[in-house]
């Protein structure tokens, strides 16, 4: 009798500890960390969110995203666009960090992409109401590396780009009119931050 007595407090005294093992979101599983590279077979972009994202934002996630591309000019061998992601979802959602990119050819095959992310530039949350967006700036080489073609096209010309957005591992393409990216496929981004650029 005193054996299972003793084995009925060790079952509580268990119980009592798991009880007191929560997760930090209070939802019984751990929060999921910001991942520098997607590892979806989906995804082949090498960028997302920095591991810093504020805890508790509920993401925009791709499948509530439009993606576009806009042109915003060339200055000093550079040339210049913004990533613009949508919120086609019906609430507000939240982004903090910077998109993924790989580009693509007409035909879907991949283009040497090299995804650098501007530092310079402070992350910061954002919350995108439904309808609304966010932008990033894309800039890109039109300078040739040495061990480029210095008489023809430095790269392929991309027909497409799969754009990441932010903490996520899926992509959706956007089109691609801004010809080829030198410097093998080096394309820096900004953080997100609120709007769709600049206007002409």
């Amino acid at each position: 009798m005193t054996r299972l007595v003793r084995l009925g407090a060790g079952a509580v005294l268990v119980a009592a500890l798991a009880a007191g093992c929560g997760t930090p979101d209070g939802k019984g599983s751990a929060s999921g960390g910001a991942s520098s590279e997607p590892t979806s077979t989906g995804t082949r972009a090498p960028a997302s969110s920095p591991s810093a994202r504020p805890a508790g934002a509920d993401r925009c996630h791709t499948g509530d995203l439009k993606v576009s591309m806009k042109g915003l000019g060339a200055a000093a061998g550079n040339h210049y666009a913004a990533v613009v992601l949508t919120n086609t979802g019906g609430t507000s959602c939240r982004a903090f960090g910077y998109p993924g990119m790989q580009l693509l050819t007409g035909s879907g095959d991949k283009i040497k992409t090299s995804v650098v992310r501007d530092t310079t530039v402070k992350a910061a949350l954002v919350t995108v109401p439904a309808g609304g967006s966010v932008w990033s700036t894309a800039s890109w080489g039109a300078v040739p590396a040495g061990d480029e073609s210095q008489t023809g096209q430095c790269e392929p010309t991309p027909a497409s780009t799969e754009v990441t957005p932010p903490d996520e591992t899926d992509y959706a393409v956007a089109s691609w009119s801004f010809g080829p990216v030198c410097q093998h496929g080096r394309i820096k981004v900004t953080p997100v931050r609120a709007g769709s650029g600049p206007t002409k």
